[in-house]
């Protein structure tokens, strides 16, 4: 499970900036279209035709300008909004693909570290001896190489926990987002 997400960390984290540039550099192109809307709407102002149909059957041209003129702003303003709204998510998923490889680095050096303790423990195990072939003059090493190996212990299960604990939310994080 652990390599699926360092994957997908790592061969999106390339994609992310280069899809932020991209929106980045459309923005200019959205904004000016939508300036040049609004331009050519204000030199045509709304204005509300004085002659109306009594039977109301068919719109004047005057009508069907002011309803396209009308269109136009709602969506020109919809899309100003939607736009922004698309720049700030993007920002903000730019940020959280920053600090999941951030936390995913810290824990391959915390995975590395522990490995490395592991092998501390397992070379101090490996170098005891028996109890019974122990001369009283070896004795004490005998015990301070056991409270080494038990603090060893303690703090690769307290890594352990760490480790599980930071997997957990992020999983949850990810789920989540």
């Amino acid at each position: 499970m652990l390599w699926l997400y360092y994957a997908f960390i790592f061969l999106w984290a390339p994609v992310c900036p280069v899809f932020m540039e991209d929106v980045k550099s459309r923005g200019p192109f959205i904004y000016s279209v939508l300036e040049s809307a609004q331009a050519f709407l204000t030199q045509h102002p709304f204005q509300e035709p004085e002659e109306t149909l009594p039977d109301g059957k068919e719109v004047s041209p005057r009508k069907r300008i002011l309803n396209v003129s009308r269109s136009v702003w709602k969506q020109a303003n919809v899309t100003s909004d939607l736009w922004e709204k698309l720049t700030a998510r993007c920002v903000d998923r730019h940020r959280h693909m920053e600090r999941t490889l951030e936390r995913l680095l810290q824990t391959q050096a915390a995975m590395e570290e522990l490995a490395m303790a592991l092998e501390q423990a397992e070379g101090v195990r490996d170098a005891w001896e028996p109890v019974g072939d122990l001369f009283i003059d070896s004795l004490q090493d005998h015990i301070d190489a056991t409270k080494v190996q038990l603090k060893s212990e303690v703090y690769i299960h307290l890594g352990w926990s760490h480790l599980n604990s930071f997997f957990n939310h992020s999983t949850n994080v990810l789920l989540i987002n």
